[in-house]
């Protein structure tokens, strides 16, 4: 990821669970470079579900820490205003994809 001032940060997903095409669980954690997780770091547990709603599909994404100081922890690093700043990127991301 490319924050807004130009600097650089790492992560990886480990698949933890895949139910094809309701849901997938990922543990999402901190990186280096090289792939590496980041254990100084916590990581979260993330479920994504799809479901149909009007002819659209909707996402709800759960995030689950370890520990409500984990959770802290990421929070003030901006991992709210990261994850807002993604998401708000999915129509766009969605409509290149269909487009190709």
């Amino acid at each position: 990821m490319t924050g807004p001032e130009g600097d650089t940060h790492y992560g990886l997903w480990n698949v933890v669970a895949v139910d094809a095409p309701n849901s997938f669980e990922v543990e999402d954690a901190f990186g280096d470079e090289n792939g590496n997780a980041n254990t100084e770091l916590p990581a979260t547990l993330m479920r994504y579900e799809f479901t149909q709603a009007g002819g659209r599909t909707r996402m709800r994404c759960v995030a689950r820490y370890p520990s409500t100081e984990a959770m802290q922890q990421v929070l003030d690093m901006g991992v709210e205003e990261g994850m807002l700043s993604a998401m708000s990127q999915m129509d766009g991301v969605l409509a290149e994809i269909a487009a190709a």
